[in-house]
């Protein structure tokens, strides 16, 4: 073998190693970073972005004990506050609205604009879903046009306050479906619904899809996440939703933990690779 040809066969080997090295860095530089923005490539990244919110139960407090709560939220440096809304109590009966104790959360945070609620309407009244009975109060109605009602009404009433609201809740587990199989289908027609009445009484509004339970089962009675998700998206789901929700939970996996793959819980789930 020539010195020329060993010279040219260790220059490939190196380059070819260099290529791999890189690619390799570049790999691990996009599982790190996954959910954050690239600022080499956006130039308009937002000076601060607020991040801290809480998940809350408004409604067991009294006035002043929901002002006081409230304030001590701002002082924490909370922005969101993520708040349950059940359509089966605020329409009991159909037609017949109570909207206490929505009307005083709603007071408390106009006086306080720095805090962002997230309604998270969820569950349906048992005269929503007469054709079936022994469904849970978690069942979806029978006609999403009774939900597309309430939700109306809903942003109608409280717009000036509230933007942000998320469809329903884990509709990929049972549990969260009055018990029934969870079909991806069943829930775009009620995100469809809910979706054009809000943005039809709100069109400022931020509509959230609502945000999946992080699971690996694979039916009958719960799906998927990603499974879940990608059928919502292969039914066209993404016409009718601003954003998509997620729930981030560690389970036993640690913080560092950043395998990608369907059969892993861990928090970077929540968040699709590059």
């Amino acid at each position: 073998m020539t010195r020329s040809l060993v010279i040219f066969l260790v220059a490939l080997a190196a380059a070819l190693g260099g290529g791999v090295a890189a690619a390799a860095t570049t790999q691990t530089r996009d599982d790190e970073l996954r959910g954050y923005v690239d600022p080499t490539r956006e130039t308009e990244l937002p000076y601060r972005v607020p991040r801290l919110g809480v998940n809350a139960e408004l409604t067991r407090y009294a006035p002043d004990e929901l002002r006081n709560h409230l304030d001590r939220m701002r002082q924490a440096g909370v922005t969101w506050v993520r708040q349950i809304v059940p359509w089966d109590r605020v329409e009991p009966e159909r037609g017949a609205f109570s909207w206490q104790p929505w009307d005083t959360i709603a007071d408390a945070l106009r006086e306080r604009p720095g805090l962002r609620l997230v309604a998270t309407l969820v569950n349906s009244p048992s005269w929503a879903r007469a054709s079936n009975p022994d469904s849970t109060v978690t069942a979806p109605p029978d006609d999403p046009a009774d939900f597309a009602r309430f939700a109306q009404m809903f942003a109608d009433r409280y717009g000036d306050v509230i933007d942000h609201y998320q469809i329903w809740d884990e509709p990929n587990l049972a549990a969260a479906w009055g018990m029934q199989e969870p079909r991806p289908a069943d829930y775009v027609a009620l995100l469809q619904a809910g979706y054009d009445a809000i943005h039809g009484a709100d069109a400022g509004a931020t509509v959230l899809a609502a945000a999946l339970a992080p699971t690996t089962e694979t039916g009958p009675a719960n799906v998927s996440d990603i499974r879940y998700l990608g059928d919502l998206y292969a039914l066209g789901a993404a016409s009718w939703m601003d954003a998509v929700a997620a729930k981030p939970y560690g389970f036993s996996a640690p913080p560092a933990d950043r395998t990608v793959s369907a059969e892993t819980l861990n928090l970077p789930r929540s968040v699709p690779p590059p």
